[in-house]
């Protein structure tokens, strides 16, 4: 029982190559569907003016395929 495992270094190089997320992880297409329908929504705002947090949702799919918080996306 020899697995090889996939590193989150190899995993996030595989994502970008496949382009599923860009080089800042930002997403680009639903790892479900494939989509690149995709919108911003669940915007928190700090003072009601600075955005602080949001997530990325494909459409089609209506499933969150990544979040920004504070200047830095998720994997």
């Amino acid at each position: 029982m020899n697995e090889e495992v996939e590193t989150i270094g190899d995993y996030l190089e595989r994502m970008i190559t496949e382009g599923y997320i860009d080089k800042d992880c930002r997403p680009i297409k639903c790892h479900i569907c494939e989509n690149t329908d995709i919108e911003g929504r669940n915007y928190m705002y700090e003072d009601f003016a600075l955005i602080i947090e949001y997530e990325m949702f494909c459409k089609p799919c209506n499933v969150s395929i990544g979040r920004w918080s504070y200047g830095n996306w998720e994997a």
